[in-house]
């Protein structure tokens, strides 16, 4: 029974009664499957039974004062014979509905999922332990092949089957790497070594006609910006203090400290507006420099500044001298050939102009001739040493070196020789005297200066050496000879006895006198003057053989023809031609 409105039970308009059907309600209690394992009652506020699907009364269980207002659950007797009551209370009806189930019903499916859960874990168990084998047997033969591997190749340490495999690979891997590294760089150091040795051949012309553009520049790293190129040919004159060599110290690598330094501060000079090549030839330095722009600047004078910047920080911080050719601009393959044959013809300057110097092609100047060494003057220059004159031996080396190269000069070539002739005198001269100063060094002059340095101090030498002896009567007589015969080769009567007549001593023993102070004997002394004399007359006064056979004092051509050959191994008149 309700009343309604429920609302307002105080006042209700009308009661609704629902008529109980007990046997409808057990059959349908009974059709609910949970309900056909235990027994469902109804019961009223006050406790008392409405309705129940059991064949038992409540109270033989359970004192219904048990039974709280809220929703519970209470469990009677132990094992299996337990009994799990739930009840709940409807706060709209004010009925309870208590539930009794045995408890091996009410666990029976929790008991079969626990069942069913230790029998799933145990089947992962075995499954997952199969496969994880199957996989660890599969995914571990690789490792097995790669240290078969590893341990098969050049490693440093072997394998032990009880360490870590990944341990051992990781260490592989990294000895693998520094390896590489190590190959990489010697590869890096081999390639400057080809792209120099490249380079090298390149501007020597043994590649033939090639672009500018060809793979082989690709390959070693040699992209130009353009086609336009100078050549800069440094020597290096004084290795100063840049290299001290110790103890055990390696005299190869040092040795090349200077190139790779100088190298280095050149192409920080020459900063973005440039790109560099460099090789080494004849033991030379050289520069292939690669013009950006080469409209746009003078680019010749400007690596002469940049040359002489170059120049200043070496010889202030490691007092080394350079010399330093600079070429005029080409383009091409073609035209690095020929800047390098520039810088070469440029470098060879420095015979002239020194060491420590910087020198453009463009500014060479070249007088194309012979050198300038008269016969007369080397005939002067030979009587000073002989005699002991050093003022006077010294003006005349200056003036034959300054006649040479007052105005313009001779091809490096050319220069090369009268060099060469130059110290040929002064070697002859005191090998004759028999002077005992060393004159090696004369042939290992680099420059004029130096030549010139190293006769002075050899001419110094030899006339102290001769003056010591001027108060000896035999050197002064000795002297007297040199003097007269001198004055007097043009005299037909010249000869020992008439000299010795003059000077008033016997004739055997003026020729035995200046054989010793001389080296040579007195008519062969004689006949040379004269030859001098004639070749001077020959070649430079154009004289026929006749002519100049009496000027010299001869008789005739024919002693001339015969002192000739027996001197100089040709006629008058093959070395006239």
């Amino acid at each position: 029974m309700r009343s309604i409105p429920i609302s307002n039970p105080e006042k209700p308009l009308a009661t609704i009664v629902i008529l109980f059907n007990k046997e409808r309600f057990t059959e349908m209690i009974q059709n609910i499957q949970s309900a056909q394992y235990g027994s469902i009652f109804i019961l009223d506020q006050d406790n008392n039974t409405l309705a129940s699907t059991a064949s038992f009364h409540l109270s033989d269980i359970l004192q219904v004062d048990e039974l709280s207002d809220s929703d519970n659950m209470l469990v009677k007797g132990k094992g299996k014979d337990s009994l799990i009551i739930s009840y709940t209370k409807s706060d709209v009806s004010k009925l309870k509905y208590v539930s009794i189930v045995r408890r091996e019903i009410v666990m029976e499916k929790s008991e079969f999922t626990e069942k069913l859960m230790i029998a799933s874990i145990i089947l992962c168990l075995i499954f997952g332990g199969a496969v994880s084998v199957l996989l660890t047997w599969r995914n571990y033969n690789p490792v097995r092949n790669l240290i078969r591997i590893v341990q098969n190749g050049k490693i440093k340490n072997s394998y032990d089957r009880s360490g870590n495999e990944y341990q051992f690979i990781y260490e592989a891997i990294q000895d693998a790497l520094q390896e590489k590294e190590k190959i990489s760089l010697k590869l890096k150091q081999q390639s400057s070594v080809v792209r120099a040795d490249f380079l090298q051949k390149l501007i020597k012309g043994k590649f033939g006609n090639i672009s500018v553009h060809h793979n082989a520049f690709h390959a070693l790293d040699m992209q130009f910006i353009s086609g336009d190129f100078i050549v800069v040919l440094l020597s290096i004159e004084d290795k100063g203090k840049l290299i001290s060599l110790g103890i055990g110290d390696d005299f190869e690598a040092k040795s090349k400290l200077p190139s790779l330094v100088i190298t280095n501060v050149f192409e920080e000079l020459l900063g973005q507006r440039y790109k560099n090549f460099v090789t080494a030839i004849d033991e030379k330095i050289v520069f292939l420099v690669n013009l950006q722009d080469p409209e746009a600047v003078d680019h010749v004078q400007e690596l002469v500044h940049i040359t002489e910047e170059l120049q200043r920080f070496f010889g202030e911080y490691y007092n080394m001298i350079l010399t330093v050719s600079i070429s005029d601009a080409h383009t091409g393959i073609h035209g690095m050939q020929e800047a390098y044959q520039e810088a070469v013809e440029a470098l060879e300057y420095k015979l002239i102009a020194g060491n420590g110097k910087i020198i453009s092609f463009h500014s060479l100047k070249y007088n194309v001739r012979d050198y300038i060494y008269p016969l007369e003057k080397e005939q002067k220059l030979v009587n000073c040493i002989k005699s002991g004159e050093f003022e006077k031996g010294k003006q005349l080396l200056d003036d034959i070196i300054r006649s040479n190269f007052i105005d313009g000069t001779p091809t490096a070539e050319m220069t090369r020789y009268f060099m060469f002739d130059l110290a040929s005198t002064i070697v002859k001269t005191v090998k004759e005297i028999s002077a005992a100063e060393p004159v090696e060094k004369l042939f290992e002059c680099e420059t004029i200066a130096e030549l010139q340095a190293e006769i002075t101090n050899t001419l110094s030498s030899v006339c102290k050496r001769i003056q010591s002896k001027a108060g000896n009567r035999s050197y002064e007589l000795s002297r007297s000879i040199i003097e007269f015969v001198n004055s007097h080769y043009g005299d037909v009567t010249l000869n020992v006895a008439m000299i010795a007549e003059n000077l008033g001593i016997t004739p055997s023993y003026m020729s035995k006198l200046f054989k010793e102070q001389t080296g040579e004997t007195l008519p062969d002394y004689i006949n040379k003057v004269r030859l001098e004399k004639a070749k001077v007359l020959l070649r430079e006064e154009k004289l026929n053989i006749s002519d100049a056979a009496v000027k010299v004092g001869y008789l005739n051509s024919n002693a001339l023809i015969r002192s000739f050959k027996k001197y100089e191994g040709v006629t008058p008149g093959k070395y006239k031609e």
